[in-house]
C-alpha cells in the first residue's frame, strides 16, 4: 500500500472514531480526495473487517463496534 494512501486511511479512522468525517463530500474535500475514491477508502477498512456504517443522525461515518486499525 503506498504511503499517502496509508496515511489517508488512517485520518479517516481518526475521523470516524471521532464520529467527525462529516457527508460523505465533506469528508472527500477533508481528505483531498473525490467521494469515489472515499468509497474505495471505507471499502478498504471493511476488507479489514471495519465495522462501518454511514449515520444519517450523526451526519458521520461510524464504527458499529470497537475496532483497532493495524495497517502492519
Amino acid at each position: 500500500m503506498e504511503i499517502e494512501k496509508a496515511k489517508k486511511l488512517e485520518y479517516l479512522h481518526q475521523l470516524i472514531c471521532r464520529k467527525a468525517t462529516g457527508t460523505p463530500e465533506e469528508c472527500a474535500e477533508r481528505l483531498n480526495i473525490c467521494k469515489r475514491t472515499l468509497h474505495r477508502y471505507i471499502e478498504c477498512l471493511k476488507e479489514m473487517d471495519a465495522p462501518i456504517c454511514y449515520s444519517y443522525l450523526a451526519q458521520s461515518y461510524v464504527y458499529t463496534n470497537e475496532w483497532v486499525f493495524f495497517l502492519f
